[in-house]
């Protein structure tokens, strides 16, 4: 018989033509196409790597500007082994000490401090348990520098990454304005305090005589019938008038000197007039109480002076005064006007008063000159006075750029030399 082809032989004969022929063709095909859609992923991906990697690096740029344009740096330590993973670049600026010579041994960070503060710092941080933030006061100086600075550490520990965050702010600008601010509120509470002590003392000042010159007012009335003895108590209340009214002027001066309204007067005055004034002011008084007195004017080449006449004397009737009242009978007062320089039309002056009274304890030397001082309870009442008087000379003298030298020895003298 002849054979014939069946249909499903000749369709087997197609797909075994294509399995042989065409099938590595569809694969090749398929794998071109596979890898051009692997490469597409892969520039994708690598195009996204870039961005985020130039992100990622700006942002470090961002921050490590932003460190460095601070007063602040920033360490990350790794807590296992204290290895430092990240210095900010204002470090070496700030401190003075290389970042690499950091990054091998921590322990640099002592050339910062004083051995004292250094311990100090070790065991707080060791008896730190972690938690929370830990913050030190530290005072500081760049390596190399001698100049001592203030700061603040504050310490935080990452549990994420098992790290300790360091972060150092130097606050030494805001140390010294908060420490000025200190200064300024204590002068101010000491003013205040010294003020209010003023007016305690001169109310009581003021009352002492009052309540004197009332008495002895009700005395004369009680003895209208008896001349004597009314003239007496007028004469006494006349006395402590007197008294009341220097202390009135003297509480003036100081109210003026403290408000800063005391001005001194540019006028031209005769200086050997003003020593003959002082010693025909005194002569009677020293005489009376046999004391040797003398007015002296040395190394003068002029007598006429602008200046303010009447303040002068007034610092110099003070201790004058002083002296006078200090000194007992048989002992010495002098006063020395003194001409020290002539330069530019300006000459400066020594004045000195010198007596050989009872002298000045020496630890009320340095309070001579406070407002109401004196030197125990009872000189006020032997010897009257406002303790008003050093006060408004000191002050007084200050103002014509000048100052006052006490020297004293209980039992010898004083002198004052302005």
């Amino acid at each position: 018989m002849k054979n014939t082809p069946s249909p499903l032989r000749g369709m087997r004969m197609v797909l075994d033509y294509f399995n042989y022929h065409m099938m590595p063709l569809l694969i090749l095909l398929a794998a071109l196409v596979f890898s051009v859609f692997c490469l597409g992923l892969y520039l994708r991906e690598r195009v996204r790597a870039k961005r985020l990697e130039a992100s990622v690096s700006g942002e470090r740029r961002f921050y490590d500007a932003f460190a460095a344009n601070r007063r602040d740096f920033f360490l990350l330590v790794r807590q296992s082994d204290l290895h430092i993973l990240y210095v900010s670049p204002n470090f070496k600026g700030m401190t003075g000490i290389d970042r690499e010579r950091l990054c091998s041994d921590i322990e640099a960070l002592k050339l910062m401090v004083s051995p004292k503060t250094a311990r100090r710092v070790i065991r707080e941080l060791k008896e730190w348990d972690c938690s929370g933030e830990l913050r030190l006061e530290v005072d500081y100086s760049a390596f190399g520098s001698e100049e001592v600075s203030h700061g603040s550490v504050s310490v935080r520990f990452e549990e994420s990454t098992a790290c300790y965050l360091v972060v150092f702010c130097d606050n030494t600008q805001e140390y010294k304005i908060r420490d000025g601010l200190k200064r300024e509120l204590g002068q101010a509470r000491r003013e205040s305090q010294a003020k209010t002590d003023f007016l305690s003392k001169m109310s009581h000042e003021i009352r002492t005589p009052m309540n004197g010159i009332l008495g002895m007012l009700s005395l004369a009335k009680a003895h209208v019938m008896d001349p004597k003895q009314t003239g007496y108590y007028l004469d006494r209340a006349e006395s402590l008038s007197q008294f009341l009214l220097t202390l009135i002027n003297d509480i003036l001066d100081m109210s003026r000197i403290e408000s800063g309204k005391m001005e001194l007067e540019e006028v031209p005055f005769d200086l050997f007039a003003v020593a003959e004034k002082l010693d025909s002011m005194f002569r009677s008084t020293t005489e009376a109480k046999n004391l040797k007195w003398d007015v002296r004017m040395q190394d003068f080449d002029v007598c006429r002076v602008v200046g303010d006449e009447l303040r002068l004397t007034q610092v110099i009737i003070n201790f004058i005064s002083n002296a006078v009242k200090f000194t007992p009978p048989g002992g010495s007062v002098i006063v020395t006007f003194r001409q020290m320089h002539k330069i530019e039309g300006k000459i400066h002056l020594m004045i000195r008063v010198r007596d050989t009274g009872k002298g000045i304890k020496s630890d009320f030397i340095s309070k001579i000159f406070r407002p109401f001082e004196q030197e125990d309870a009872s000189t006020a009442h032997h010897y009257g006075g406002s303790g008003l008087g050093m006060a408004i000379a000191d002050n007084i003298v200050r103002l014509m750029n000048g100052e006052i030298v006490v020297e004293s020895e209980e039992g010898k003298g004083t002198e004052f030399v302005v």
